[in-house]
C-alpha cells in the first residue's frame, strides 16, 4: 500500500469515528456519557466542536494535497488520541484505552510516512 492510501484510509477512518461519535453525542448524549443529562449534553457539545477543530482540516488538508499541513493535523490527531486513552487508564475501562490507542498510533505512523521522505515526492 502506497504512503497515499495509507493515508486516505487513516483520515476517512478517523474521520468517520469522529462523525459517530459526535452525532451520537448530540442525538443521545446520555448513552455514551454517564451523569445528569444536562452534563451529558454540555459534553456532547464539547465534544462536537472539538471533532469539527479536529476533523474538518483533515479532510481539507486530504483534498487539497497539503502534505506539510496535513502532517501536522495527522500529528496533532494522534496527539489528542494519546491523550484520550488516560481516563480509560484512570477509570480501567478497556474500550476507552484500545479504541484512542489505535488510533494514535494509527495516526502517527501515517504522519510519520509522510515525513519520511521528501512530501514533494508523495504521489499526488
Amino acid at each position: 500500500m502506497s504512503v497515499r492510501w495509507y493515508v486516505v484510509v487513516v483520515v476517512a477512518a478517523t474521520v468517520l469515528a469522529g462523525v459517530y461519535f459526535a452525532v451520537a453525542e448530540v442525538a443521545d448524549p446520555a448513552s455514551l456519557v454517564p451523569g445528569t443529562s444536562a452534563s451529558a449534553r454540555v459534553f456532547g457539545a464539547y465534544t462536537t466542536v472539538r471533532a469539527v477543530v479536529l476533523l474538518a482540516p483533515l479532510v481539507w488538508f486530504l483534498v487539497l494535497r497539503r502534505w506539510a499541513a496535513l502532517r501536522l493535523m495527522l500529528l496533532l490527531n494522534g496527539v489528542v488520541q494519546l491523550l484520550d486513552t488516560v481516563p480509560g487508564l484512570v477509570f480501567l475501562h478497556a474500550p476507552q484505552v484500545v479504541g484512542p490507542a489505535v488510533f494514535a498510533v494509527a495516526l502517527l505512523v501515517a504522519a510519520r510516512l509522510l515525513g519520511r521522505d521528501d512530501l514533494a515526492s508523495v504521489p499526488r
